[in-house]
């Protein structure tokens, strides 16, 4: 519809536009009944719906990703701007397929999982802290209320690191902050939703194995392939929330077979390794762990899953004349803008979401 002004209400379809007072100029009846019919969680989404208020999330979203990039210049060192290009040569040629088709003509898909940021792992032997904020492109199928086929990712790599708790201390001081400056500039937009940032609590560490058997033991809930579903991570968090008061919890050790070639397995038993993902009010918003930095083990590793090292050739040449251990992580924007605000869907965090049947504007 074509409004003026930002308060104007279409009574059918409930549609609200902000501004005191306003007058609806014109509607597609067709466009919108179809619209409503395909639902909030697809191609024809547009986050101007009732009681959306797309301007202060879109102010808040620049507000964190602002703070996020200054940030990182403390606790890290901002990778030159060729890390994208660089990425995606290197994906290109290393196990990575682009997608030829319709719906996906832009996006790139990974093949069991080499990481695209691997100029910053170059990068971490001689600047040791590095990070890069842009675009992450995924062709992966989904229909969710959490998956979209582009989003803004803050990726980050560490370098001469002791273990991964290591990495998890820089990022539960990275969100920590982020959420404090959020809560200084923005005020208002979390007033005009009625939400509040998290409490500044350190963040509890739980081990994947121990979730399983709390979710089974205490809420009768069972697990398949030693994993836990989108509903297993939200009853987590809200039996974490009820015992320590912390909205977000690290859940670490993931077993070897549900993990990138590249994660480091756990001295202590290597059928599991040293990675963790964060979740946030039920919802993963972060991924990452200690990366294998031995050449001779990485190389192994890639043959055991049945690859070609020699696919994966500029990716290992980053290791074979030595790397330090090193560990990053991979952080989602637009899921911290969803749960913070508590949206439907992921699509009314963005603009203009990318998902698998809408690649333009």
């Amino acid at each position: 519809a074509c409004t003026r002004g930002r308060t104007a209400r279409e009574a059918e379809g409930s549609l609200q536009i902000l501004e005191p007072e306003g007058e609806i100029l014109g509607v597609d009846p067709e466009a919108h009944a179809a619209r409503r019919e395909v639902g909030r969680c697809t191609v024809e989404h547009h986050p101007v719906l009732e009681d959306y208020h797309p301007i202060e999330v879109g102010r808040d979203r620049a507000e964190l990703m602002g703070y996020q990039k200054d940030r990182g210049r403390v606790l890290l060192h901002q990778v030159h701007e060729r890390v994208t290009e660089e990425s995606l040569r290197l994906c290109i040629h290393s196990g990575y397929r682009l997608i030829e088709n319709d719906v996906h003509r832009e996006a790139i898909s990974k093949v069991w999982g080499v990481e695209a940021a691997s100029l910053p792992r170059k990068g971490k032997s001689a600047f040791e802290r590095v990070f890069e904020i842009g675009s992450v492109f995924r062709a992966e199928p989904h229909y969710t209320t959490r998956h979209v086929n582009e989003y803004t990712g803050l990726d980050a790599e560490m370098g001469f690191i002791d273990s991964v708790e290591d990495v998890m201390h820089i990022l539960e001081r990275t969100m920590q902050a982020a959420f404090g400056h959020i809560g200084a500039k923005v005020p208002q937009a979390l007033a005009l939703y009625g939400v509040a940032i998290p409490k500044a609590v350190p963040i509890p560490r739980l081990r994947l194995s121990d979730a399983i058997t709390i979710l089974e033991k205490e809420y009768g809930k069972k697990t398949e392939n030693e994993d836990i579903d989108s509903e297993g991570e939200r009853i987590i968090s809200e039996h974490i929330e009820k015992q320590t008061g912390s909205e977000l919890v690290f859940l670490t050790h993931y077993p070897v077979h549900i993990r990138p070639f590249y994660s480091q397995p756990s001295p202590d038993n290597p059928a599991y390794t040293e990675t963790f993902d964060l979740l946030f009010r039920g919802l993963e918003i972060a991924s990452g762990g200690q990366r294998i930095h031995d050449y001779a083990i990485l190389k192994a590793n890639i043959e055991k899953r049945g690859l070609d090292p020699e696919s994966f050739k500029d990716y290992l040449d980053i290791f074979k004349y030595g790397a330090p251990p090193h560990g990053g992580w991979g952080l989602g924007s637009e899921r911290i803008i969803q749960k913070l605000f508590g949206l439907s869907s992921i699509k009314e965090a963005i603009l203009y979401p990318r998902d698998v049947k809408r690649i333009t504007p």
